[in-house]
């Protein structure tokens, strides 16, 4: 399963983020594309339906790692694939249900898995819900989710995914090694959560485990909370360029930072265990949501999650506009 943080839209107006800013920016840079485009096909577009365009293709593109520019050119793309369908269907705004059209194929491709694989389907679920409680529980340590989804977006492949965005003028981490447990709880929460509520591993496991390692490494070697370390010195980094440069470790020094790892580890995964056994009624209603809408705004997400609302107070779900 993939978590990808650090990159989204966040839906509350006073709590603006990097990514609103830069997808606002991308609005006035566009608009007179926009302009040509609506133009060309009498169909309005507000400011508000660009930047749900823009966050859906931005979804498509981070899993699919493509570059900046391709990432702004495939938000084009989808907006006038939208303003094609309204055009057909004789409208003259944008709607709904012409946004979700253009990703119609991953829709469908989740409600095909979902009728076949419904256990599969709830290990995907699991596993994307474990991660946004320990991120909601550990004082959002990633940022604030702005999306929760099981929607595939690769073709013969069906990944999960949490998007989270950082708020602007949100203070910079101060590490600790108290943050760091957190942060790695976080990391690992999506198999632990399987695990526990399901009761086997998660095939996620490798990629979690294997981010959660770099980021320690990373921490424990860029920073200055390694002062217990017996060997890896407190003074200086071992970071050049964002890359850490493991060859100017040395024997005992690799030890050293096996044995650290090991440890956070340890810590971490005993604390996901214990915040998720006590989340385990709001894990199952975020589950069933999940499951039968594909995909949550972070607000649903905290709402349920809070028990501000029932699954029954949500709007339609998106995956029904498509047959």
């Amino acid at each position: 399963m993939k978590t990808k943080l650090n990159r989204g839209v966040v839906s509350e107006k006073s709590r603006q983020t990097i990514m609103e800013r830069e997808v606002e920016g991308m609005y006035t840079e566009m608009y007179p594309t926009i302009k040509k485009l609506m133009r060309r096909y009498k169909v309005n577009v507000s400011k508000r339906q660009f930047l749900q365009i823009a966050l859906y293709s931005y979804m498509h593109d981070i899993v699919v790692n493509v570059e900046e520019e391709t990432g702004k050119q495939n938000i084009i793309s989808r907006l006038e694939k939208a303003m094609i369908f309204a055009n057909n269907d004789g409208k003259k705004e944008l709607s709904e249900i012409n946004i979700t059209r253009v990703f119609d194929k991953e829709i469908k491709n989740f409600k095909e898995v979902r009728e076949l694989n419904k256990e599969y389907i709830k290990a995907v679920a699991y596993h994307e819900v474990g991660h946004f409680i320990l991120n909601e529980e550990m004082g959002e340590s990633e940022g604030k989710v702005i999306n929760v989804s099981i929607i595939a977006f690769l073709e013969n492949d069906f990944d999960g995914v949490n998007i989270t965005s950082e708020e602007i003028g949100k203070e910079y981490k101060i590490y600790t090694l108290e943050n760091t447990i957190k942060t790695v709880a976080m990391n690992l929460a999506g198999d632990i959560s399987c695990e526990i509520f399901l009761g086997n591993k998660d095939e996620g496991i490798l990629e979690d485990y294997e981010v959660a390692t770099r980021k320690i490494h990373a921490i424990l070697l860029g920073t200055r909370i390694r002062t217990k370390g017996k060997y890896l010195g407190n003074r200086g980094s071992y970071i050049i360029n964002g890359n850490i440069n493991y060859t100017v470790l040395t024997e005992r020094q690799r030890e050293e930072l096996a044995k650290q790892t090991s440890k956070i580890m340890e810590k971490s995964e005993k604390l996901a265990k214990k915040v998720l056994k006590r989340k385990r009624k709001q894990a199952k209603i975020l589950v069933e949501a999940l499951m039968e809408r594909g995909a949550l705004t972070g607000e649903q997400a905290r709402q349920l999650y809070y028990g501000k609302i029932k699954l029954s107070d949500l709007p339609p779900a998106k995956i029904n506009y498509i047959n």
